[in-house]
């Protein structure tokens, strides 16, 4: 009998890894695109149309030396601006128990 063979060609690259997907759609923010950095915890690039700005805006954003924060990481700020103020209130509480145990000593060393 008659015997075909099929050779198939595939092209074996790795897909394109994205750089700097968007932090909304986490499509590619590329040079051409009109995108904002967020200037806190996350760092990501955000394409304008992902984000509240406007074209106004986003022009005043760039011609300043504002700093643009996405709305997750202004939300993460509320928690963290919680903790850090928890931490110093931990902190005063603990200087304030150091200091009163050093007088208790010192009076107990004066009574004794």
């Amino acid at each position: 009998g008659l015997t075909c063979v099929f050779i198939f060609s595939f092209n074996m690259t790795k897909n394109k890894q994205i750089k700097y997907p968007c932090g909304l759609c986490l499509k590619n923010v590329g040079k051409g695109s009109q995108a904002v950095l967020c200037r806190a915890m996350c760092s990501k690039w955000y394409h304008l149309k992902c984000t509240t700005l406007t074209r106004e805006d986003f022009r005043d954003l760039a011609k300043s030396s504002n700093r643009w924060v996405c709305d997750s990481c202004i939300a993460l700020d509320v928690t963290v601006g919680h903790e850090s103020e928890t931490e110093d209130v931990n902190s005063d509480v603990t200087t304030e128990l150091e200091t009163q145990n050093e007088i208790i000593k010192t009076l107990n060393e004066d009574v004794g």
